[in-house]
């Protein structure tokens, strides 16, 4: 026992001495190359980082990053090693990343260090727009490297950099001239460098806008103002023109920034048009307002009987007469009487039984006088009050007495209850001719006409006056081819010697009859008027109005072709023409304004009434 307590003790001792021997191992890291490492832009996935620990260690990173990557992250004593996958950058500034290995206590860093990717985008859109005015855009880009912007040569007269050359700024500021050329456009492509890359970047500019917002006026014959508006966008100077010839009735009123108002006087020729092409300018640029103006129409109104007047016949002849505001057309045995300035019909009058009218014609008073053509017979002119339907034989005149086949067509001039003439057409080349003086018709006398007709629908007589001394007028389809209007200024009565003077050439050629005149006088001159209808079915019909100053050469003055009131291609064109010789009349009738001029023409179906001022 006490054998073994010594052999314990022994190897206790042995124990104890091998324990002291044992060498204490102090943690320690070693690099075996480098502390810092430059990564490719491409990142890299096999970076080794070789090192010695004393003791075990682990590895991570200094502050955590999405973009490294190590394994293993722990490892015993001994030669050691790490490998580090690194992402690609696309960050336009550097970065870095540190890895610290440690043993116990002891640590070592490595860094990591990824350039920057050299970049320039373009963060604004590819260009910018600009109206006249001009003004200054933002390029923007992001980048980290310098960049610069540049302006074609041509085009540095209107677009300029406020600055030229950018690093720690990211935006170049482009100033933009004002541009004054109307409706113009221009257009720049500058260039956006960085590096060894570009990019383009495309100014636009309009023009001012600067027209005209109407560009005609038409007015009637009132005249009155005219304001020119302009629809621009931008202060422009500019002028306004009015041409020489047109300055007599157009003129300049208020001129505004946006606008200008012309003043144009009234315009009183019949049927007239006058017009002027005024002018506004600005930048050398005219742009053109044309006024125009017409006079009054010396048309009032025209229907086609047949269809206006119920119960017409255009086969009968057709007369015109005249009571105060009244139009008085009659057609055998019936009447209408229409309103002269409208063409309205009033009234129509159907005579009694027995009472037909080939000719109803009112003096200067508005009294009527009617007859019926006498074909060897008796001619009896009947005064009648067409409203109490009553007429009562005024001269009768049988045609025996001066051997004639016919006579009729009267025509009359002055007041029937006071002084007049009374003038009706016979045939073989002669007319009769009644004084009345206060109110009682004298005998009949007789004279020549200057050239003979075939009948009373062919020719006309009328008195120039109320007194015979005012002579007479003749107008006839001729048998010797003579189709003028004569004046005779001496009455010889009872004589086949008085003496015609020409007074108007027709230039009709033998296709129009002449079977109406109507004289009146019109603001202190004396006018003619007659009218060519149609002797055939193709011929002409036209309505002459003549200023009668000059007795020897009329002029004419209104000229009415019926032609302006139909198409030959109309049903109603020539369905009623009646052989040679339609029936047609004028009337002319003085009011303070105007001479209305009234006029019928059976064969192209007319009735209408036109003015002369």
């Amino acid at each position: 026992m006490k054998k073994s307590i010594l052999v314990l003790c022994a190897c206790a001792l042995v124990f104890a001495a091998c324990k002291e021997e044992v060498p204490v191992v102090p943690a320690e890291i070693t690099l075996a190359q480098k502390t810092e490492y430059q990564v490719p832009l491409a990142g890299t996935e096999d970076l080794v980082i070789p090192f010695t620990s004393s003791k075990s260690w682990t590895a991570s990173l200094k502050t955590p990053v999405d973009w490294v990557t190590i394994s293993p992250k722990s490892g015993d004593a001994g030669e050691c090693e790490i490998t580090v996958l690194v992402s690609a950058t696309k960050d336009y500034e550097s970065r870095e990343a540190v890895i610290v290995i440690k043993s116990e206590d002891q640590t070592a860093e490595v860094t990591l260090v990824q350039g920057q990717v050299d970049n320039c985008t373009l963060l604004t859109k590819d260009g910018a727009e600009f109206d006249n005015e001009g003004g200054e855009a933002t390029i923007t880009v992001k980048t980290n490297i310098d960049w610069f912007v540049i302006v074609p040569e041509e085009d540095q007269n209107w677009i300029h950099l406020v600055q030229t050359k950018a690093y720690a700024d990211e935006s170049i500021k482009v100033k933009v001239d004002p541009y004054l050329e109307i409706r113009g456009e221009r257009s720049s492509v500058l260039y956006v460098v960085c590096g060894d890359e570009s990019a383009r970047y495309t100014v636009k500019q309009t023009g001012p806008v600067f027209e005209l917002v109407n560009t005609s006026a038409v007015l009637d014959e009132n005249g009155g103002p005219v304001k020119i508006d302009i629809n621009t966008n931008a202060k422009m100077d500019w002028t306004f023109t009015i041409p020489e010839d047109a300055q007599s009735w157009i003129h300049l009123g208020e001129k505004a920034e946006k606008s200008v108002t012309v003043n144009v006087d009234s315009f009183m020729e019949l049927d007239g048009e006058r017009d002027a092409v005024l002018k506004v300018t600005v930048n050398e640029e005219e742009l053109e307002f044309t006024v125009s103006q017409t006079g009054p129409s010396s048309l009032l109104w025209f229907v086609h009987p047949t269809e206006a007047l119920e119960g017409f016949d255009p086969s009968i002849k057709s007369s015109l007469a005249n009571i105060g505001e009244n139009l008085i057309v009659s057609n055998g045995s019936k009447v209408y009487v229409l309103n002269a300035l409208t063409g309205e019909v009033v009234n129509k009058i159907d005579l009694p039984e027995g009472m037909y009218v080939e000719r109803l014609i009112s003096d200067d008073a508005g009294n009527l006088l009617a007859s019926v053509d006498a074909a060897s017979g008796d001619l009896v002119i009947y005064k009648v009050d067409i409203n109490n339907l009553t007429a009562e034989p005024f001269i009768t005149y049988n045609t025996a007495n001066l051997w004639v086949d016919t006579a009729g067509n009267i025509r009359v001039s002055g007041d029937i209850t006071k002084n007049a003439e009374i003038v009706a057409t016979a045939s073989m080349g002669f007319f009769l001719v009644w004084h009345v003086v206060d109110g009682v018709p004298s005998t009949w006398y007789y004279g020549n006409t200057p050239y003979y007709s075939w009948n009373l629908q062919d020719c006309c007589t009328a008195p120039a006056g109320p007194s015979i001394d005012d002579g007479l007028y003749f107008i006839a389809y001729g048998a010797d081819s003579n189709y003028n209007l004569y004046y005779l200024n001496t009455f010889v009565p009872d004589s086949e010697e008085n003496a015609w003077a020409l007074a108007f050439e027709t230039g009709a050629a033998g296709n129009e009859d002449f079977n109406s005149i109507d004289v009146a006088e019109y603001k202190g001159t004396q006018y003619v008027g007659f009218v060519a209808s149609s002797h055939f079915t193709y011929s002409d019909s036209e309505i002459y109005v003549l200023d009668a100053t000059n007795k020897n050469s009329m002029e004419l003055v209104m000229d009415i072709p019926f032609e302006d009131f139909i198409t030959r291609d109309d049903s109603w064109a020539n369905i009623h023409w009646t052989g040679a010789g339609p029936y047609s009349d004028i009337i002319l009738v003085p009011t303070e304004s105007a001479l209305v001029v009234g006029y019928i023409e059976n064969n192209v179906n007319v009735l209408g009434v036109s003015r002369w001022l």
